[in-house]
């Protein structure tokens, strides 16, 4: 807040959150008894203020990079996911390992886990013989997709330039005639 007032600062950071000038000016002044063309004349004079200026580009920029560490450590994430092997699910003896004994990259690429115990009536007692484990992954499909089209590797638009065919017109007509 470099020698700002505290309604400037507010007026800076609404436009650094992507607001008109004018929203920012409304956000942070009384315009109560302003028109709309004195907002706009006041809102546009106080971004022409240097400090004002500097302090909404300081204000992106820390955005943009908070924004970009965030994005650092989800495709960081994704390639785990993608990376991911069930094997690594079971024990030596293909048994399914406690969630608890599971690596934390392993249970992160667990979408859904449900656990049904099985029962059987022996002797007229309720006798627990197992144990049902269904397990959902996340989608790899979908998640590699999106890690593609972030790195450009789609192309979302294809043109097609079409010849002017229209010279067969007249071959075709003599070689009707």
């Amino acid at each position: 807040m470099a020698g700002l007032t505290h309604k400037q600062e507010a007026f800076a950071q609404a436009v650094a959150s992507g607001k008109t000038y004018s929203d920012a000016y409304r956000e942070a002044y009384d315009c109560k008894k302003m028109s709309v063309n004195s907002i706009y004349v006041k809102s546009s004079e106080l971004m022409n203020n240097g400090k004002v200026t500097v302090r909404v580009k300081e204000i992106q920029e820390e955005t943009r990079d908070r924004n970009k560490v965030v994005l650092d450590e989800v495709l960081k994430e994704m390639a785990n996911w993608l990376r991911f092997d069930p094997i690594e699910l079971f024990d030596e003896n293909y048994a399914v390992k406690s969630i608890a004994d599971l690596p934390p990259q392993v249970r992160k690429t667990i979408a859904s886990l449900e656990v049904v115990e099985l029962y059987e009536n022996i002797d007229k007692e309720k006798t627990k013989v197992g144990e049902l484990k269904k397990i959902k992954f996340i989608d790899k499909r979908a998640i590699s997709d999106q890690f593609m089209k972030h790195f450009g590797a789609y192309v979302t638009k294809v043109t097609h330039e079409i010849e002017d065919l229209s010279h067969l017109e007249d071959l075709l007509k003599g070689i009707n005639e």
